[in-house]
Order: structure tokens, then C-alpha cells, then sequence
């Protein structure tokens, strides 16, 4: 459940509250749009961010990054948390997030594009 004490909307209200309940973890984010996506894209963001050291690791779909399947270190979440709680989260929008953090932006290979398709109505599902 969002946490209602906190002033921002959208996707960012969500991650900021499961953060809050959670400080110490990280977290895997997946649109609930995305129901063609398979494990391979996931595991590989999985496996780079337990070697390296960004605050966060977001897919790039060639020009367009993905925020909402991505991982958002609890270091990371915490930087955007405190900027919040100072008043300086200029805006409330992934993008802005992602681009505020250490982001590590992988490539979305050529065989993977099919799962990162959005479904969102449902002439859109009956397509799958």
C-alpha cells in the first residue's frame, strides 16, 4: 500500500514506499504491463548488479530507457528519498530518478525487444 504521507504520485510513490518499509533492500521493479517479459532479461539485470556498484540498473529499448523494469539499490532509493524529504526532488518521474542516480543502462538485445511490449487495454491483451 502507497504510503499516504508522502507527496508524490505515480510509479516513484510505490518504489518510495515499498523503500520505506524495506530501507535495506533492493528492489526489482517490473510494470505489471509487461506480461510478455521472460526471466533471461531479468536475471542477466540481476547478475550485473550484484558485480557492480551503481544505484541503479534501468534497460535502454534503443533510445527509450525502461524505469519501470529496472533495480533500484536501497543506496540509490535513499539518495531520492532524502532529496525528497529536503525538498529537492525537483521532479517525481522515473526518468528524472534514473537520471539523478549512478544509473548503469543496459542494452535491450534484439531478442529480447518482444518482451518489453506494453499491454495496456485490452485489445492490446488479446493480442498475446
Amino acid at each position: 500500500k502507497d504510503d499516504p504521507s508522502l507527496d508524490v504520485y505515480g510509479p516513484l510513490k510505490g518504489i518510495l514506499s515499498v523503500h520505506i518499509q524495506l530501507a535495506g533492500e533492493n528492489l526489482l521493479v517490473l510494470a505489471c504491463d509487461m506480461p510478455s517479459m521472460k526471466i533471461e532479461p531479468l536475471d542477466y539485470l540481476v547478475q550485473l548488479s550484484l558485480v557492480r556498484n551503481e544505484d541503479a540498473f534501468a534497460f535502454q529499448n534503443d533510445a527509450h530507457v525502461e524505469p519501470v523494469c529496472a533495480i533500484y539499490t536501497s543506496r540509490g532509493l535513499k539518495k531520492i528519498y532524502d532529496q525528497y524529504n529536503a525538498g529537492q526532488l525537483k521532479k517525481h518521474n522515473l526518468h528524472y530518478v534514473l537520471e539523478s542516480l549512478d544509473t548503469f543502462y543496459v542494452p535491450v538485445l534484439p531478442e529480447w525487444k518482444r518482451y518489453f511490449n506494453n499491454y495496456n487495454s485490452p485489445e492490446d491483451l488479446s493480442s498475446l
